[in-house]
């Protein structure tokens, strides 16, 4: 019995840092996020900077800083920055940018309208 809690001890605590890695960066993220959507896109961009300063593997920030970038018309850096999010994790890019974009294309006028509005 000793012996199954010490393996699950050592389990939790291998895994602990990696849970809390990712959590922290999705707090960065999140705060980025609520800026985007007060369209404050400097702000929005500060935080996704610490995002890829702390994580810089994540290909997540590197993403949601280009759209930021794009938004406020500095398309030369978004270009690096959807760049790197492609050299780190295509599949990232693939489910959250270009599999939505084609599901939306796919989609009859009257499903459009219903998902613009």
């Amino acid at each position: 019995m000793h012996f199954i809690k010490l393996i699950l001890l050592s389990i939790i605590l291998i895994c602990l840092p990696t849970f809390l890695q990712a959590n922290a960066n999705n707090e960065w993220i999140k705060a980025g996020d609520t800026q985007m959507l007060q369209r404050n896109y400097n702000q929005a961009i500060f935080f996704f900077d610490r995002a890829i300063e702390e994580y810089p593997n994540d290909a997540e920030g590197y993403l949601k800083r280009a759209k930021a970038l794009m938004l406020l018309h500095k398309y030369y850096e978004a270009r690096i920055d959807y760049k790197k999010a492609l050299e780190l994790d295509s599949n990232y890019i693939m489910r959250t940018v270009i599999s939505p974009s084609l599901d939306f294309l796919n989609q009859t006028p009257p499903e459009k309208e219903l998902f613009i509005n």
